[in-house]
């Protein structure tokens, strides 16, 4: 700043400090800004799109048509009834963290009951936890189309069906569906349309604490 006079040092100076406190007001005032960018740098991570122009068109055109919370409104904000996929092998607590965010947040997240193949364990309840099925019921389930996706665990299946789905969305409420990765891009392609437009689907891998 050699080139200007003290004066004028002095003036931006002052003007710097004047704009970064209007701009530190401005994000505290709406905290929903930080979240979307931070939401929108995170996608581009984890997708890695080629395109970054027409990704963040696709990522930004998907924000049409919500409040931020999930309800359909006019407006800019998240699309309704997104799905948060909790992703990871047996043992890392899957079900126990997306029961906590429904206990927690109860009007905004639900847990997608699904359905299995194996046997209760003690204190789970048909239909609460998870619908028991046998390996018959479930392929013509399959069949029928009417099972969005499903994985296969120490040879038991997992699937979640259309209308578990459905009654959640009806809901008004961000589905929770703990999984496993081959269960999870089963999911995130029935329910994104096999497209990377999030935060229609939200992945979050979780894993054993060392």
């Amino acid at each position: 700043m050699d080139a200007f006079s003290l004066e004028d040092q002095s003036f931006i100076h002052d003007r710097t400090a004047e704009l970064a406190a209007q701009h530190r007001k401005y994000l505290e005032q709406h905290p929903e800004l930080t979240q979307l960018l931070h939401d929108f740098v995170t996608n581009c991570l984890v997708n890695k799109p080629d395109d970054c122009f027409q990704f963040c068109n696709e990522f930004f055109t998907g924000f049409l048509g919500g409040d931020g919370v999930g309800d359909f409104v006019d407006g800019w904000g998240y699309s309704p009834c997104r799905a948060l996929l909790l992703v990871g092998p047996s043992g890392t607590a899957k079900r126990q963290a997306a029961q906590r965010l429904c206990r927690i947040h109860d009007d905004k997240f639900a847990l997608v009951t699904a359905h299995t193949t194996r046997e209760p364990r003690l204190g789970e309840k048909d239909g609460v936890d998870f619908v028991f099925t046998s390996n018959e019921a479930l392929e013509i389930a399959i069949s029928a189309g009417e099972v969005l996706g499903m994985s296969t665990v120490e040879g038991e299946g997992y699937a979640v069906t259309a209308a578990r789905w459905t009654a959640v969305a009806e809901a008004r409420r961000v589905g929770i569906i703990p999984c496993d990765l081959d269960g999870a891009l089963a999911y995130k392609r029935a329910l994104a349309g096999n497209t990377t437009l999030w935060p229609d689907v939200l992945l979050c891998w979780l894993c054993n604490r060392p």
